[in-house]
């Protein structure tokens, strides 16, 4: 059911939250799990909280640089460059030989 001036409608928009919420746990779970993998047990804790600290601790960044940017240029364009960043985010993992080419999780590394 479209919006309005034919925008779509919320149908939609609840189609594509769920399916980023979707890519969002699959993406989860997958990096923890190779983390986990590849980080030997004694400094998986700490490992653990930088991470953390780096994902977590950035979106107060972000979310006051969308607010910039959206009162700058507007809703829409400032939607469609956060999209394009996060299109783009995932070039650097598609570029590393090492994370392509790995196929199963190393032996003993998280033990």
């Amino acid at each position: 059911m479209p919006g309005p001036a034919g925008e779509p409608g919320p149908g939609r928009l609840a189609v594509a939250a769920g399916l980023i919420a979707c890519g969002i746990t699959a993406y989860n779970i997958a990096q923890v799990g190779l983390r986990q993998a590849v980080t030997p047990a004694a400094p998986q804790a700490r490992m653990n909280a930088s991470v953390r600290f780096v994902i977590w601790g950035t979106l107060p960044l972000g979310a006051a640089a969308g607010g910039l940017l959206g009162s700058a240029v507007g809703l829409r364009p400032a939607l469609w460059a956060v999209a394009a960043v996060a299109l783009l985010s995932v070039l650097p993992l598609l570029l590393t030989r090492d994370i392509r080419s790995l196929r199963d999780f190393p032996e003993g590394a998280g033990d």
